[in-house]
């Protein structure tokens, strides 16, 4: 694969203005990443991704936040007060060169401000507007604030989580931003591409719960659409009822996943299984068809059966058995893995105001001639202010120092 210094940059030449907070902000970072110079937009006082641990050695540090850190780079940053009058007049100056902006405001709230989609088309007819809420822009809850816990509760995911016998949980990871921000950045670049043919931006509006929704797509037609209507119940500790085990198992030194849906898989394992444990009662043909009905009986033969072994015996003996015994990785072992490590994966970036380099994952896609790549550490705050207000957009120093002083920048 060629380098990035002597590639084409998929999107170089687009300007985004980033306001999104923590639940968007990944929408901003796929584009940056992707050489697009997008602007992180902050309020004087700062975001509040700035206040989220974990911090860089465990100090916090509104500098120092990694998640900050992660969600924010190859962008450049200024600051912006929106709620200013001033501040307003200028974001519509830097709304005049951009292609997109993308904001995580409650419906209704940048109309009330005088930046809705409709007042920046009057500055620019060809800037898309894209937002991430929690109900999407339109329907009876649009205006209800919304989180990733509550994304995944009214999205459906939580419930389809957890033991039966316990309440349901929730992902530890705010897995319904970062989707919610991938299919952002996917509506963005299309309504990019569709502004090719019409020469007019457009408004995307991404609804978290229905990112959550979406991820009930293998009951989704049944459960919605389907004539004999069958909702998505939780399966008992990870496994399905059409293919069991399929979940995690307890093992010498953490867990390993395992899935059988094959008869012959199942042959196969229930012997290895009883002659390890010297259980017989896995063997009997009732467990040869659905066994969803005996998950209680089937999971603790099959834990006592794991925890004789390590990760990697059970994964080196189940290939030998063709059966899916995979890994569970810790984070410390997904940081020293050899199949990252081979592919360029991590990212070493330098931060000069730490005197260091940081790694940082890289992008989960690979193009042969337009990489993705961290260009720069994520900005400090305001740190692009005269760059961006005083050489791109024609203030004076004097006037930007009169803006802070206001605090509007």
């Amino acid at each position: 694969m060629t380098t990035p210094h002597d590639t084409p940059k998929a999107l170089e030449g687009y300007r985004v203005l980033d306001l999104a907070d923590e639940r968007g902000s990944y929408c901003g970072k796929l584009l940056a990443d992707l050489v697009a110079d997008v602007i992180k937009v902050e309020p004087p006082s700062g975001n509040h991704a700035r206040d989220l641990g974990p911090f860089w050695h465990g100090t916090p540090h509104r500098e120092r936040s990694l998640v900050c850190w992660f969600l924010n780079t190859s962008k450049r940053g200024i600051t912006l007060d929106i709620e200013h009058h001033d501040g307003r007049d200028l974001f519509r100056r830097l709304a005049k060169t951009a292609d997109a902006v993308i904001e995580t405001f409650q419906p209704g709230h940048l109309d009330s401000l005088g930046l809705g989609f409709d007042d920046l088309r009057k500055v620019n007819e060809k800037v898309v507007l894209t937002s991430i809420t929690g109900f999407g822009q339109t329907g009876p809850y649009k205006d209800f604030k919304s989180d990733e816990m509550i994304a995944m509760a009214m999205g459906g995911v939580m419930h389809s989580n957890g033991v039966p016998v316990r309440p349901p949980v929730r992902s530890r990871m705010p897995l319904m931003s970062y989707l919610s921000s991938m299919h952002a950045a996917q509506g963005t670049l299309m309504a990019l591409r569709a502004r090719k043919r019409t020469g007019k931006g457009q408004h995307v509006d991404i609804s978290m719960q229905e990112t959550a929704s979406t991820m009930l797509c293998e009951f989704g037609v049944n459960s919605y659409l389907g004539p004999n209507k069958f909702y998505l119940q939780r399966w008992y500790g990870g496994d399905r009822p059409r293919s069991i085990p399929f979940g995690n198992y307890p093992c010498k030194d953490g867990y390993v996943s395992l899935i059988i849906t094959r008869p012959a898989h199942w042959t196969q394992f229930v012997q290895w299984c009883s002659e390890v444990t010297g259980n017989t009662e896995i063997l009997d043909e009732k467990y040869e068809g659905d066994r969803g009905q005996h998950i209680p009986v089937l999971r603790p033969i099959i834990e006592d059966f794991s925890k004789r072994f390590t990760k990697a015996e059970l994964y080196a003996e189940g290939q030998k058995r063709h059966l899916t015994f995979v890994q569970v990785s810790t984070t410390k072992e997904v940081a020293e893995h050899k199949q990252l490590e081979a592919r360029h994966y991590w990212q070493d970036i330098e931060h000069p105001e730490l005197g260091a380099k940081v790694r940082y994952p890289g992008a989960p896609y690979m193009m042969t001639s337009s990489p993705s790549r961290i260009r720069r550490r994520p900005p400090l705050l305001g740190e692009h202010n005269e760059e961006v207000y005083c050489k791109e957009s024609g203030l004076t120093k004097a006037d930007l120092a009169a803006l802070q002083e206001a605090r509007v920048v």
